[in-house]
């Protein structure tokens, strides 16, 4: 058998790259609280922008998604810890974005200006520059490459075609990718102006018709599991909190397992128990 053979997709955020803690807690849970009225409650805030989006079943979730959740979740809890109706009343309520993230195909900054362009929603309007403050606030960072990462990427192009799949904007994965001499190791990335992880993998295995034992994933959060699973193809998880011990794994176990056909089966079943193991689906504060 040839590369042409096999294909792994990697993750970007958090898999490869060692940057979800930095871009959520130093870019999104700030314009989180300016955006949205939480100003007099930024510890809780920024709890629960990181719960949904770090450290939970939904980790990794898109950021409009994680959003809707973050802000349902701070109604749910500022009600509960009695904050008072006065103050959960400030937290905007958001049914424009609702009924966008249930009906948009993509869900993406390109996407929200054509609902803009459409329903004129200040609401969504309000969404979107929170949106772009993120991504301006994205640019002052120099995320890295996990070590391990590197070399697991440009061993998987020894034997397999590589792509990229990532809820990220696609100018800030290129640049990524690019500047660490990634980029030239795949085939292309997709983004998230490109759909859903699912979209991705069902889109590569139309462009490259493969049987599923011989296409793996790569990534860090339930939603990647979900996506393989629901496009019958494999799943390696890199666990957060142990990302090094996960690529070196990938390495010397997972990879070569990939290649020879051994993969699936006790050994994948075993390495989604120890994932799903990792990240909580309850609120610490519900607790």
């Amino acid at each position: 058998m040839t590369s042409d053979d096999y294909l792994v997709a990697f993750d970007s955020d958090g898999c490869v790259f060692d940057n979800m803690e930095f871009k959520h807690k130093a870019c999104f849970v700030p314009s989180f609280i300016d955006f949205f009225g939480l100003q007099d409650l930024p510890l809780q805030a920024r709890e629960i922008w990181e719960f949904v989006n770090l450290y939970s079943t939904t980790r990794g979730i898109n950021r409009f998604r994680g959003l809707k959740l973050s802000l349902d979740l701070a109604r749910a809890r500022f009600a509960g810890e009695g904050v008072g109706a006065e103050r959960t009343s400030t937290i905007p309520p958001s049914p424009d974005l609702d009924s966008w993230i249930a009906g948009a195909r993509h869900l993406s900054n390109a996407s929200l200006e054509e609902e803009i362009g459409r329903s004129g929603s200040e609401e969504l309007k309000n969404v979107l520059a929170w949106s772009l403050d993120v991504n301006r606030r994205l640019l002052e960072g120099s995320p890295q490459p996990f070590p391990l990462a590197a070399r697991a990427v440009a061993r998987a192009r020894e034997g397999a075609r590589v792509r990229v799949v990532s809820q990220a904007p696609g100018n800030a994965l290129r640049r990524d990718w690019g500047a660490h001499g990634l980029l030239d190791l795949t085939e292309g990335i997709f983004s998230q102006e490109d759909g859903t992880k699912e979209d991705h993998l069902r889109c590569l295995l139309q462009q490259t018709p493969l049987p599923g034992d011989r296409v793996l994933l790569a990534g860090d959060a339930p939603g990647d599991l979900a996506a393989a699973t629901a496009t019958g193809v494999l799943f390696f998880p890199v666990i957060p909190g142990a990302e090094e011990g996960s690529w070196e794994e990938f390495l010397h176990e997972g990879l070569p397992r990939f290649f020879r056909g051994a993969f699936a089966g006790g050994y994948a079943r075993e390495l989604h128990r120890r994932f799903e193991e990792a990240l909580p689906a309850t609120p610490p504060w519900e607790g």
